[in-house]
């Protein structure tokens, strides 16, 4: 089997925040990061990630669903708030170990740009890094929502890709 292409990017000086109750999947998380030479990377877990990431505000966040509370789909929901104190456009990969529909749709209408099916892998990691930065949609807000712009054009091997069947 051949290896897969990924486009290089040197990520070294990019921000990144993890959100995640366990404490291995953050310490997991963290040396994937460094594998790709990131050095500026601070961890959480949900019940202080509001204020460490005001301290430390990231580029991006990778945050646990936080079953069975939805603890990350709620910090997402604040962040992307018009109030919140917290930078609202960060980018905001999603990890958890469910991928139901339900569950997948819950997070994205809170506001992520990528979600992460555990268990985790540094390929995978990378690649929705890369998606973030090179499919980085703009942020909007209507009606309750604010986050990325989910009718903008995705590349077709965006795995959240869905179709538009409204009538034009």
């Amino acid at each position: 089997m051949g290896k897969l292409a990924f486009t290089s990017y040197d990520l070294s000086e990019l921000k990144f925040a993890i959100i995640d109750n366990n404490d291995f999947s953050r310490k997991l998380i963290t040396n994937i990061l460094r594998t790709f030479k990131i050095r500026n990377i601070h961890g959480w877990n949900h019940e202080d990630a509001i204020s460490g990431l005001a301290e430390y505000p990231p580029e991006i966040l990778i945050c646990d669903c936080g079953f069975p509370l939805n603890s990350g789909i709620k910090l997402v929901r604040y962040i992307r708030q018009p109030d919140s104190p917290l930078n609202s456009s960060i980018a905001v990969i999603m990890t958890s170990s469910v991928a139901t529909a339900a569950r997948i749709s819950q997070a994205r209408g809170a506001g992520i740009d990528q979600y992460l099916v555990k268990p985790l892998s540094p390929a995978l990691v990378y690649q929705n890094i890369v998606r973030c930065i090179e499919s980085s949609q703009p942020i909007v807000r209507i009606q309750n929502y604010l986050g990325p712009n989910r009718r903008s054009i995705r590349s077709s091997s965006d795995p959240l890709l869905h179709e538009d069947r409204r009538k034009s």
